[in-house]
This record gives structure tokens, C-alpha cells and sequence, in this order.
């Protein structure tokens, strides 16, 4: 019998339940397969819990909690972070003084740092679905995570299309 996809990660779900572990979910969506990291973006916000209704000072005090939780460099990641999710800055933060490639290149190490920290914390599993819906900058992102994947206890599960090719 042929599973789908998703009854896959059910199996794979269930399998793993009784281990102590963190499930991120990123969805690829083929709307936002133009904006950049869009499945990054969802999945940080709902792991926060950054929400459209919070003031912004709020919604900047979620991302330094989350950061700081996870021990890491908040004057290095907030301002890339919050920036990168139209959070504004307010003292002591500035938004990065950078040209887009290299605000890009900053970006994609402080998600791929902030994915090597979940899984210092804790194991983690980091599914990433329909990525055949994908913008480049999430194949970017997840070729960065890979180059680290000996040192950390992270196992990236990636759902796609047959007829998608993975780079």
C-alpha cells in the first residue's frame, strides 16, 4: 500500500513520540514559491508566537526571548532577524547597515545558526514540506544546514514532488 506523504510523517511522528525531541514544521506553499524564505518566516513566527496583533515592542521582546533562550548572540541575530521579519528595531538595536547580498548571506547563517541551537538544546527533527514549492532561498538555506549536519543532533525530513530535483 502506497502512503501519501503526510501519512508518512504520521508513521514518522508516531514513531518518535515516546523520544524526547523538538518538531519544527516549515510548509512550502506554491503562492509564495516567489518570496524568500516564506517557510521560515511562518515557522518562526508560529514558534515564537509573534503574532499580527502584538504591538511591536512585544513582538521584539518574543524574538529576544526566543534567542536568548537558545543562548544566542542577541546583538549579532536580533537586528538581522527582526528585520527579516518586519519586526522595527528600538535601542539598543540599529537595522543592519549591509547591501542585500550580503544582508541575504547574514540572514542565511542566523536561520541556520538558530536551527544549530534548537538542536543543542534539544534533538530536532526539521520537516520541511512540499519543498518542490520552494524559493531558492530556502534550497539556499537548507544547503547551509547541511554543510553542519555532522556536528548536530538535527535530522532534516523534506517532502517533494517525483518529479522535483533536489539540488
Amino acid at each position: 500500500e502506497r502512503k501519501s506523504a503526510g501519512q508518512r510523517l504520521n508513521v514518522l511522528k508516531d514513531e518518535v513520540a515516546a523520544e524526547s525531541h523538538r518538531w519544527v514544521t516549515a510548509q512550502c506553499w506554491s503562492h509564495f514559491r516567489n518570496s524568500a524564505l516564506h517557510p521560515l518566516v511562518d515557522c518562526i513566527l508560529r514558534s515564537t508566537d509573534i503574532r499580527p496583533e502584538l504591538r511591536p515592542a512585544e513582538k521584539l521582546k518574543k524574538l529576544e526571548s526566543a534567542l536568548a533562550t537558545l543562548r544566542l548572540p542577541l546583538p549579532e541575530l536580533v537586528p538581522v532577524l527582526a528585520t527579516f521579519l518586519h519586526i522595527p528595531l528600538s535601542p539598543p538595536y540599529q537595522p543592519p547597515q549591509l547591501s542585500p547580498d550580503s544582508f541575504k548571506n547574514k540572514l542565511l547563517e542566523a536561520l541556520a545558526s538558530v536551527l544549530m541551537a534548537l538542536a543543542a538544546d534539544q534533538p530536532t527533527l526539521f520537516v520541511v514540506e512540499d519543498l518542490h514549492w520552494s524559493d531558492a532561498s530556502t534550497l539556499e538555506l537548507l544547503d547551509t544546514v547541511f554543510g553542519r549536519l555532522q556536528s548536530a543532533r538535527l535530522v532534516i525530513v523534506a517532502t517533494f514532488r517525483p518529479e522535483f530535483q533536489p539540488p
